[in-house]
Formats: structure tokens, C-alpha cells, sequence
């Protein structure tokens, strides 16, 4: 065996700004460049290796949905620890083109895809994210979309890991050549291998669709490549070993299991489980070892994977094969066909024809379509899908649509026994034909192995048949069966294709078309059958195709099938039911079968069968050294009835048989609702020899079923022999059996011996679950002799009430003061193929299981066909594969306040079950309400809590769920048990409006044409008092005077029930009110004052041109009135006044004023005592001066009072005195006399002032 060695992580300089921290063995990966749209993150390596123990993760974040790094140093990543991602559910795509090897310690932990690839290029929309070089990380966005492979040798993938990713992921190797001798898992996803040729572009398509290459157009940004190590150089060079399972000879030829790997292969040694599994490859796969165990699809239920071979040249397979996995052999069809073809496997449980038209739509035109099947003369099947003249118009619209699908020359060749002989068999394929528009051929003889009188050759065809065999010739000459099914429609058919096998020595099969009813007998072999004794000395297979056999329940009694001594009998996929075994004797045993040879059943029904002895539905009988022996897999028995011995099922061997010669095994199945006298579920019977009666029960429940006297579940009985009748039971589940006769015991498991000495009588159980069953005494379990009928505890059983000792004391280990409950769900629908009890979530049978005890019983899945190893096992048939609790209805749902939500709220409860989550029922599920801070919540009929039981679908449904009064949103949370809680938002809204209130903006100020400070708001509430969002609101503003221009005259509510415009003031000063009013609610005002702008002009508005005698007051005030540019009056201005310092002048009362709220400012002034005019001014900042003009007049002369008598005498003698003169005219000056004459009245009154002047002087010449 070869090694390959591992290395570190080293990061590219000038990459990606990759970060790698290390930790000890931890590499925390960071940094990284981002696509434009921020969903990719991409890393770029040197090297990137991982020796066992270290751990690489890839730090992420919810937005980030692919991760793609690439290693370009050259040398091939060698991983042999764990790769994991944290941080996102990211797809994880690793790519380096010198090669990958995943080592035996290797594994990874991603939540999504994960994806290795020796690619030169991952291929986005807009650009390529390459391994070498740079790239427009910007660019790259979107999902990735291709892988380049440049190089004419890719490198290589090997894996001898456990890769495994998440339930419903994918799982991806691409390289050149690809090897697998560890395990792959994409548990309900796919997984796909392909090894594809150099110099091509891989399209990567979402999961079931067919692999798909296109031809390389190189690209200018992808011409720079890494080196490809070859696969021998990438297993044995580096510094630290890691096994692979891969040798390399001295010629350097490479080896596993001493078959030849090669450039182009796809070597499989080691498991490969998906839901799909895809396989392609530019030479072979290679399968070493039993492919349908190392290859299982649909969960495990079937070996039907995809297998494509490109063509020689590298180009797309243009031939699709569809292989019934009926066939016998067909696992080397499958692997054996030519190159350029794609093989599709066609498992019993889907419909063939179906099946062929999904593919052709996806994979556009092709040149052949092959069916390799089983058929008769004018019929074939492909998978549970019967084609013939009578069946034909069932499927008429696939066939016209494969018409559309082909391509124009297509062929369609079908490879099954005599399907074109006759008659039928011509007008079948002209029917064909005629529907698809292609050429049809099939045989008219025996398909298949030539030493069995078959061939290859398509005798009969419709048109021009161009395409030839699909099959390598080797493949071919190899192959030893024959494509030959016999089909019955009805009971005649039957028996008719019965007698057939019965009467040739080949292995036959029979496919049942429809249901069919028997209504006679039809032999007496140990007692009255309806169908002929199986008496073959080959293998006789009964496809029952989810079909019905039953007795007419007008037909006398019988019981349907009897398998003869020596003979070989499988059914599958059946539904037995009716039979009536009542003719003594023998025939008083197996209601539905009594098997004298080796039977087998497979996901098949058995129910409502009686017998008047043993075996209501199956009854195995020995008297012989041949062995004789019953399998029954992922079947179910119910509903029957036997008089004697074994509700369901009776194994006995009496005197004459050996040793291990009666041997009944129970895998995977559920035995429930039969009745018995003892053994409701299973009786035995060994005696005389040792060892000869064998029950091994694996994986399988039996719950429910009733007896009288004892063993409700199992009955084993021992005699006179070592080990006459041995059982061993192994994850299992024996619960709710019942035993009805008062003082009888063991509603579980009844052990007894009859003579004979120790371990006459034994039964194993391990890794079990016995207990709620029902019993006078002994309700679980029950053993006559500690000594001869002993009860073995093999480990890890829960057991609910052991009266007798027999388990070793533990929790897990009930009594009868204090029983032990397994917390179990009711018999139900939990996933896959039978009923069974699944967990609740405190159930003490979680993780208390031994994985060693599994193992040793070949364990790998529970009842149900789930991962048995999902942690520690279970304890019983069931794993629980962990569940979830998630809404399904009432999410994100809004109410007004004080009232009811419309929508119920649910959460439903699963188990993550393969890729379809599986309700679980009868689990509590609580609801209770969390208040937000503000205080709004909701109550379930005026309780913050309640709890529910969830229904059939997995559904909890709360009650109605009340808002209260307070408005806002808060969760309210699901929780059940230990799972994660789900939760719920929800929203209480506002009742309708009721008041209105200001909130902001009242009793503000703002200059004039200015914008008020703050915005006028109003806040709306309801009665409640909540905010109300979403209200229109009305503005008004006066429209004279002071005012306002409003932002908007509507406005509505926010979030916060605030309603807000803005205003500004326009350019008149002054207060007024701005109303907010909504329909009939009482309106709000809002006080708003605009102010006067900055002072612009000063205008003299008083005591302007007034005069005073000197020394006293003006009479009026010196007043400035003061205005801004919108002639607004300005109050609080500053203005000076000056009067002159010399000369005339006044004192003023001050010589600072500021102007009063009309904007006049006002001083009084006194004249000095200088008589004159002169100026005061007044000024202010920013006003042009005022000038007042004031005059001090002087003081008037004296005028003294004179007697009127003798100011008459007086003013006589002026007169004369001016007449006589001598003294020349012109000569005298003029002299004014002002005198004021007061005349009292006869009242003696003195009336106003009379002025006269006489100009003395005046009357010269």
C-alpha cells in the first residue's frame, strides 16, 4: 500500500487577502475577496494540506452562499482532517488542478454542497474564477455555473475518507480520474463522481439532472494552467504518510484491489450513498466488490445509480439506456455498456416510463434510446410500469412526447424476451412507433444468456435501425441471465405462469399486472392452496408491483401460497390478505403462507389472514435436515389471526429436523394487531434437535398484538434438545402487546422450556426496548427457568418492568413499584416503508444504545432505512435522526388592538428524516407570549400561555390569540421539549384615531421670510392611547397679515403617529395660529409669531422744526421710528442722539434709546441758552442718520402795563408832535410801538387782546 503525505495551509501572497490563522491544529480561514453582489467569497492557497487531528475552517457570514477557494502552488492538497465552514449554510467548492487526496482521517463539516475539483476553472455568468492568475472577483457573481478543465490530463481525486454532508446536500469529486476506497454520504442529496477528459467544459447542473459536457471554446482569461500531478506521482510523494487503499507498482501503474486504475476511471471500493448517485467516467467504472451494497440510492432502499462513459472523443453520450433493475444481474449491464452512452437504473418503485420522458426533457435530442427490461410476448416492464397493447393508451401522451424529444434518426431498441413475437408483439411495436415517430425494434425470442437459448439480437423492427448494441461485447458474452418475465392480469394468468416455472428449471418471475382474486382451490398439498405448491427447483420471484392477491371471501377456505420442500420462493411489493388456513393438519397452519422451503418476502402486506392452528399470516414448518427458512424485510404483518400458535408468525421444527435448520429472520419489519393463543406476534417451536429453531429479529417492532394465555409480543418455546429454540433480538421494539387471561403472564416476551436441560429454551436482546405491555403478572418479561430458559441480557435494553432480575440494574431498567416508560410517539408513519414507534423528545432510549452491539449485528440503518449511527445509537428499531420545530402558519400577521388575529398560529414538529422531514404527532408543543417593552402583546383566552398537542400532520394549532390594548410588535415563542424554539412576529396596529395632540412647534418665533426652527408637529393616538401611524392631517395658515407658507397642507402620521410640516414665516411681522385638524377629531393650534427683520430704515416720525425760547423744553418729543426692509416696525434698536456741544443747542433726556414695540424711539430735548437753530441727530447700526432741526428763540422784551388815559395822551402828543416838525420827512426814523389794549366789556369782562401799531412818522410827505 502506497502513502500520500499531507502539508499546511499556506495562503497566496497577493491573492485574495486570504487570512489563515493558526490555533494549534485549528486554521481559522478569514478575509477573502467578494463577488459584486457579495454572495461568493473566494480564498486563494499556495497550499492547502491537513494532517490528522487538524481542522480547517472557513469563517463565513449569513449572506455568503458560496465559498470557493483555489490552490495553485503546484503541489496536490493532501487532507487528512476535518474541513468545516462556519458562519453561513455556504456551498464550499475546493479546487486545485495538481490533484486532491482526502486521507482515511479526513472529513468535513459544511451545512451545504461540497464540492472538490482538479478543475482549471470555476465558471460564473460573467466570468471565471481561475486557479492560476488573477480574476475580477467583483465580476463573479451569481452561482457558479461550469468547471474548465484546460489541461489534456485533469489531475486527480482520490478519497479514502468519510465524506458526509448535511441531509438533503450534495457531494461532489470531478477530476480526471477518480478513486473512492473510503465513504461518500449525501444523505437524501446526490452524489456524483466524474472523472471527465481533458481539454472540456463541465456544466454543473442542479441535483437530477444528467452530468452534461461542453465542447472547450478556450477563453483569454483561462489559457494559464497549473500542473496536473498524475495519479501514481499524487500517491506517493509528499513528507507525511496517509493510507489510501491505492498501490503503485514499481512501472508505476496504479492498483486497487489488484484491478488497474487509469487516466479517464472511476474506481469505486469503498460506499457511496445518496438519495442519486451520478457516476461518469472518460474510460470506466470500476466497481470493486458487490456494487448494489457499495452503491445505494434512494436512501438506501435501492442500487440505482446514473452511469454516463463519454464518447471516445470526449463529447456528450448521445445514447441513453434505461435498465430495469429487475433484470437479473443488471449490475453488470450497468456497468458494462459502450462508451457514449448513459445508463439510467430503473428501481421496482417507479414508474420506468415516466421515468424516460423526465430524462429526455432534460437532456434534449439523442440518437437511441435503450430499454433493457423483462417481458413476455406483446409486452415489456420498466419498472413498476407494464406496457402492452391493453396498457399502451395508459402511457400514450409519455410516448408522443419522446416523439418531440428525439432526435430526427433516433431508434428505440428494446431488450426484453419475445416482446416483439406474434401478433401482439408486432402491433406493440408499430402502436410505438406510430407515437414516437421513431424506429422501434425488439425481439421475438428469448433476451439474454446464449447458453440458455437467448441472444442479443433485435429480430423484429419498425423502420431503420442504425443504432447497435449499447453493450460491450465482453459484457455481453459474460451474461447469464435471461430478460424474460411471465405477467399476470388475473388468477388464471397466474397460476398458468406458476405451473410454468414450476415445470422448467430456470430462476422465473412473475409480475402481477392487477390485482387478482382467487376463488378455489387449487391443490391439497399440506392442506387446501389457492395457487399451485411452489415446487421450482429454481428460484420463482413474485412481483406483486404493489398488487393484491386475496382469497374471494365468497370462496371456501384456503390459504393463498404454499412454498414445497427444497423449493425457493420471493415476493416483493405485495399485499397477501384473506387466506383461511382450515383444512387439519398442516393445513390448519400460515393463513396466508406456509413455507416448507426457503421464503422470502420483501416490502410486502400480509393482513387479514386466519389460521386454525399456527402462523396467522406465515407459518415455517420442519420435520427434515434440510433447511428451511424465512427472510422478511421492510414488510408488515397485521390483522391476523391464529387459533394455536403465533398471531403473525410461527417458526417450528420438530422431530427429524437438524441443526439450524429452521431459521426465521425479521428485518426492518412491523408485526402488529395479530392474535394468538400465545405468541401474538411470533411463536417458536424447537425441539428434539439442537439448535433447530432459529428467530433472529432485527431493526423491527411488535407492538399490539393480543393473546390469551402468554407472550403477546414473542412466544419461545425449547424441548427436550441444547438450544432447541433459540431468538435473538437486536433493535427492537416489543411494546403495548397484551396478554387478556386474567393470572396469565408476559404481555412482552414469554420464554419456556418443556423437558430437556439448560438453554433448552434461550433468547438474546440487545440495544431493545420491552416494555409498556400488559399482563397480569410479568408484563414485560417472563422466563420459566433461569437455568433452562433463560433470558439474556446482551446490554443497553430499556426494559419497563423486570420482575424477574434479568437485566442488570441500571436507569434504563424498570419494576414494578416504579415502571419505566419509553416515551413513545403511537405506531405510526415515521419514514420509510413500515409503522413504527418514534421518540418523544425526553424519551430515555435516545443515544443510550450501544454502537458496538449494532455493528456486530450489521446495523447501519434503523427500521426505517434512516443512518442508524447518527450519534450514539438508539435504544429500539427507530434512530432518531433529530428533529426541528418550525412555523407553518400565523407568522408576520398583524391585528388591531383589542382584538383577535386572524390566522391560528402553527408550528409543526419533524424529524429531520432523509431529504423529506417527517411530521411527528403527539408532542406537546407551548406557546407563550413575550411583551415587548413597551407592553404590547397577545393572550390565548386572557393566558400567556397554552400548550398543544400536535396533530397526525406534526401541527400544533393555538387557540385564538388576542391582541391587547397596546399597540406594537413582540414574539411569541413555540417551544417543545429540547428543540430549538420557533417563533412567532406578530404586530399589534392602532385602533382608529381619536385625538390629536401637539407635540412639537407650538409658541415659536422666526424673523420674517425665514423658516421657523422647529416643524409643526402633531401626534395622533387612539382611545388606547397608541400612536397612529398613517392619518392625514390638514394644515392652515391665515391668508392676510402675518402668516406662514407651509410645507404641505396634508400631512400623515408616521410611524410614531407623528404628523410634521414645516413653515416659514412670510414678510409680515406679527403673532398668529396655524391649524392641524383630521375629519370629525377636535382641531390643535399652533401659536407662531414672525419678527421683524433687522433694521433697514429710520424715519423721523416727531418733533421735527419746533422751536423754544432758550433755557426751556420743545415741546414735543424727538421721535425715530424704525423699520426693517419689508417696512416691518423694529422694536428694540439701539439709537444715539446728538445735539451740538457749542452754540445753540438742547439738553437731551438721553442719549441711548431703544425703540418701543411700535419701533419708535423718543427723546425730549431743552433749549440751551443760545438762541438759535441747529440739529440733533439720531443714528443706529445699519440705519442712515435722522436730523431734527430746533430752534432756541431768544427771550421777548419787557411791555409794561399803562393806565389807558394816558397812553391815549401820550400817543396824541407823538402825533402833534410828528405834524409840527421841522424836521425833514425822511429824517425822523420810524419807530413800531406794539401795544396790547385790554377793553373791558359792559360786563366787565376784558376781551381778547387787540394789537395795534401805529408807525410813528408814517404820514410824511
Amino acid at each position: 500500500m502506497q502513502p500520500a503525505h499531507a502539508q499546511s495551509i499556506v495562503t497566496e501572497p497577493n491573492g485574495t487577502q486570504t487570512i489563515v490563522t493558526a490555533d494549534g491544529k485549528r486554521f481559522n480561514i478569514s478575509g477573502g475577496s467578494l463577488s459584486g453582489d457579495g454572495a461568493n467569497l473566494f480564498h486563494s492557497f499556495k497550499k492547502f494540506g491537513l494532517s490528522q487531528g487538524e481542522i480547517a475552517t472557513f469563517l463565513s457570514n449569513p449572506g455568503i452562499q458560496n465559498i470557493l477557494g483555489r490552490v495553485n502552488g503546484g503541489d496536490a492538497s493532501i487532507i487528512n482532517g476535518m474541513i468545516q465552514v462556519q458562519g453561513s449554510n455556504a456551498n464550499l467548492y475546493l479546487m486545485n488542478p495538481a490533484g486532491i487526496v482526502f486521507g482515511p482521517n479526513a472529513t468535513i463539516n459544511v451545512p451545504a454542497d461540497f464540492r472538490a475539483t482538479t478543475a482549471d476553472g470555476i465558471g460564473f455568468e460573467k466570468g471565471w474564477f481561475n486557479a492560476v492568475g488573477d480574476n475580477d472577483y467583483a465580476a463573479l457573481e451569481g452561482t457558479p455555473q461550469s468547471l474548465l478543465f484546460n489541461t489534456d490530463q485533469p489531475g486527480s481525486i482520490v478519497n479514502a475518507g468519510h465524506l458526509a454532508v448535511a441531509k438533503g446536500q450534495n457531494l461532489s469529486l470531478i477530476g480526471g480520474t477518480v478513486v473512492n476506497t473510503g465513504s461518500l454520504s449525501a444523505e437524501g442529496g446526490q452524489v456524483t463522481l466524474a472523472a471527465v477528459p481533458g481539454q472540456r467544459r463541465v456544466r454543473i447542473n442542479h441535483p437530477d439532472m444528467l452530468l452534461s459536457l461542453e465542447v472547450n471554446q478556450l477563453d483569454p482569461d483561462t489559457t494559464e494552467n497549473a500542473r496536473a500531478v498524475s495519479l501514481s506521482e499524487l500517491l506517493t510523494g509528499g513528507d507525511i504518510p496517509v493510507a489510501t487503499g491505492v498501490e503503485v507498482d514499481a512501472e508505476g501503474r496504479t492498483w486497487l484491489l489488484n484491478t488497474p486504475v487509469v487516466n479517464g476511471d472511476v474506481a469505486i471500493a469503498g460506499d457511496v450513498t445518496g438519495n442519486q448517485v451520478q457516476l461518469a467516467a472518460a474510460n470506466r467504472i470500476n466497481v470493486m466488490g458487490d456494487s448494489e451494497k457499495l452503491i445505494t440510492t434512494h436512501n438506501g432502499q435501492h442500487s440505482a445509480p446514473i452511469v454516463t462513459r463519454f464518447n471516445a472523443d470526449g463529447t456528450n453520450a448521445n445514447e441513453l439506456v434505461f435498465l430495469d433493475t429487475t433484470v437479473p444481474d443488471y449490475q453488470r449491464l450497468l456497468f458494462g455498456t459502450e462508451a457514449g452512452t448513459t445508463t439510467v437504473a430503473i428501481p421496482v418503485s417507479e414508474n420506468g416510463i415516466e421515468r424516460v420522458t423526465s430524462v429526455l426533457q432534460q437532456v434534449g435530442a439523442v440518437d437511441a434510446v435503450h430499454i433493457v427490461s423483462e417481458g413476455d410476448e406483446g409486452e415489456f416492464w420498466l419498472g413498476n410500469a407494464y406496457v402492452s397493447n391493453e396498457t399502451l393508451d395508459k402511457y400514450k401522451a409519455h410516448f408522443q412526447q419522446w416523439g418531440g424529444l428525439l432526435s430526427t434518426e433516433a431508434d428505440i431498441l428494446i431488450y426484453a424476451c419475445l416482446t416483439a413475437r406474434g401478433p401482439e408483439g408486432l402491433a406493440l411495436l408499430n402502436k410505438i412507433a406510430e407515437l414516437t415517430h421513431a424506429d422501434v425494434a425488439g425481439s421475438t425470442d428469448l433476451t439474454g444468456d446464449t447458453a440458455r437459448g437467448g441472444n442479443w439480437i433485435l429480430e423484429q423492427s419498425i423502420g431503420s435501425i442504425e443504432t447497435g448494441s449499447a453493450f460491450e461485447a465482453t459484457t455481453l458474452a459474460d451474461y447469464t441471465g435471461l430478460l424474460q418475465v411471465f405477467t399476470a392480469t388475473d388468477a388464471a394468468s397466474l397460476i398458468a405462469a406458476i405451473n410454468t416455472a414450476n415445470g422448467n428449471t430456470e430462476t422465473d418471475t412473475i409480475n402481477l399486472a392487477n390485482n387478482i382474486t382467487l376463488a378455489a382451490v387449487d391443490n391439497a398439498t399440506n392442506g387446501a392452496n389457492g395457487l399451485p405448491s411452489i415446487t421450482a427447483p429454481e428460484k420463482l420471484t413474485i412481483n406483486g408491483m404493489g398488487n393484491t392477491l386475496a382469497r374471494d371471501t365468497t370462496a371456501p377456505d384456503f390459504r393463498l401460497i404454499h412454498v414445497a420442500l427444497g423449493a425457493e420462493l420471493e415476493v416483493n411489493d405485495i399485499t397477501l390478505t384473506g387466506g383461511i388456513a382450515n383444512s387439519g393438519g398442516q393445513g390448519d397452519d400460515g393463513g396466508a403462507i406456509h413455507n416448507r422451503g426457503t421464503l422470502t418476502v420483501n416490502n410486502s402486506i400480509i393482513t387479514g389472514n386466519t389460521a386454525a392452528d399456527d402462523g396467522g399470516a406465515i407459518s415455517s414448518f420442519n420435520t427434515t435436515a434440510n433447511a428451511v427458512t424465512v427472510t422478511i424485510n421492510n414488510s408488515t404483518l397485521s390483522g391476523n389471526t391464529a387459533m394455536g400458535n403465533g398471531g403473525a408468525l410461527s417458526n417450528t421444527s420438530f422431530t427429524g429436523a437438524g441443526p439450524n435448520s429452521t431459521v426465521m429472520t425479521v428485518n426492518n419489519s412491523t408485526i402488529t394487531g395479530n392474535n394468538a393463543n400465545v405468541g401474538g406476534g411470533i411463536a417458536q417451536l424447537g425441539q428434539n434437535a439442537n439448535n433447530s429453531a432459529v428467530v433472529i429479529v432485527n431493526n423491527s417492532t411488535i407492538s399490539g398484538n393480543t393473546v390469551v394465555f402468554g407472550g403477546g409480543g414473542i412466544y419461545n418455546r425449547g424441548q427436550t434438545s441444547l438450544l432447541g429454540a433459540t431468538i435473538t433480538i437486536t433493535n427492537s421494539t416489543i411494546v403495548q402487546n397484551e396478554v387478556t387471561n386474567p393470572g396469565s403472564s408476559s404481555g412482552g416476551i414469554l420464554n419456556l422450556n418443556f423437558l430437556g436441560g439448560a438453554n433448552t429454551a434461550r433468547v438474546t436482546v440487545a440495544n431493545s426496548i420491552i416494555a409498556l405491555n400488559t399482563a397480569t403478572v410479568f408484563p414485560d418479561v417472563r422466563r420459566a427457568s433461569a437455568t433452562n430458559s433463560p433470558i439474556i441480557d446482551g446490554g443497553n435494553n430499556l426494559i419497563g418492568v423486570d420482575n424477574q432480575g434479568i437485566f442488570t440494574t441500571s436507569t434504563l431498567v424498570g419494576s414494578v413499584a416504579t415502571p419505566l416508560d419509553p416515551m413513545l410517539l403511537p405506531l405510526g408513519d415515521y419514514g420509510g416503508p413500515t409503522q413504527t414507534h418514534a421518540f418523544f423528545l425526553d424519551s430515555p432510549a435516545l443515544n443510550a444504545g450501544s454502537d458496538a452491539l449494532a455493528m456486530a449485528a450489521t446495523l447501519t440503518t434503523d427500521q426505517r432505512g434512516a443512518n442508524r449511527f447518527n450519534g450514539t445509537v438508539d435504544i429500539g428499531a427507530v434512530e432518531s435522526q433529530g428533529y426541528s420545530l418550525a412555523v407553518t402558519a400565523g407568522n408576520n400577521q398583524t391585528t388591531t388592538v383589542n382584538t383577535a388575529f386572524t390566522t391560528a398560529l402553527e408550528a409543526q414538529v419533524t424529524e429531520n428524516f432523509a431529504n423529506s422531514p417527517l411530521p411527528v404527532s403527539g408532542l406537546n408543543v407551548t406557546f407563550t407570549a413575550t411583551p415587548s417593552p413597551t407592553g404590547a402583546t397577545g393572550s390565548f383566552n386572557g393566558n400567556p400561555t397554552t400548550t398543544v398537542v400536535t396533530n397526525a400532520t406534526g401541527v400544533a394549532t393555538a387557540p385564538t390569540l388576542t391582541a391587547n390594548t397596546v399597540a406594537g410588535s413582540y414574539v411569541i415563542s413555540s417551544s417543545s421539549g429540547t428543540l430549538t424554539p420557533a417563533s412567532f412576529n406578530l404586530t399589534n396596529t392602532p385602533d382608529v384615531p381619536a385625538l390629536l395632540t401637539i407635540s412639537g412647534g407650538n409658541d415659536q418665533s422666526t424673523t420674517v421670510n425665514t423658516a421657523f426652527a422647529d416643524t409643526l408637529d402633531v401626534t395622533v393616538t387612539d382611545q388606547f392611547g397608541n400612536l397612529v401611524p398613517n392619518t392625514t392631517l390638514n394644515y392652515s395658515a391665515p391668508n392676510t397679515g402675518a402668516s406662514s407658507t407651509l410645507s404641505a397642507t396634508t400631512a400623515t402620521t408616521d410611524s410614531n403617529g407623528v404628523a410634521s410640516v414645516s413653515a416659514t414665516g412670510n414678510t409680515v411681522a406679527g403673532s398668529y395660529v396655524i391649524s392641524s385638524s383630521s375629519g370629525t377629531l377636535a382641531p390643535v393650534s399652533f401659536n407662531l409669531t414672525n419678527t421683524p427683520d433687522v433694521p433697514a430704515l429710520l424715519t423721523i416720525s416727531g418733533g421735527n422744526n419746533q422751536s423754544t425760547t432758550v433755557n426751556t423744553a420743545f415741546a414735543n418729543t424727538l421721535d425715530v421710528t424704525v423699520t426693517d426692509q419689508f417696512g416691518n416696525l423694529v422694536p428694540n434698536t439701539t439709537l444715539n442722539y446728538s445735539a451740538p456741544s457749542t452754540g445753540a443747542s438742547s439738553t437731551l433726556s438721553a442719549t441711548t434709546v431703544t425703540t418701543d414695540n411700535n419701533g419708535v424711539a423718543s427723546v425730549s430735548a431743552t433749549a440751551n441758552d443760545t438762541a438759535g437753530t441747529f440739529t440733533v441727530t439720531a443714528t443706529g447700526v445699519g440705519v442712515t442718520a435722522g436730523n431734527f432741526t430746533l430752534t432756541n428763540s431768544p427771550i421777548a422784551p419787557t411791555t409794561p402795563d399803562i393806565p389807558a388815559t394816558e397812553f391815549l395822551g401820550f400817543w396824541t402828543d407823538l402825533q402833534e408832535l410828528s405834524k409840527t416838525s421841522d424836521v425833514a420827512c425822511g429824517a425822523v426814523p420810524t419807530v413800531n410801538l406794539e401795544v396790547d389794549i385790554d377793553i373791558p366789556d359792559v360786563q366787565g369782562q376784558t376781551p381778547p387782546p387787540e394789537e395795534s401799531q401805529q408807525a410813528l412818522g408814517a404820514d410824511c410827505p
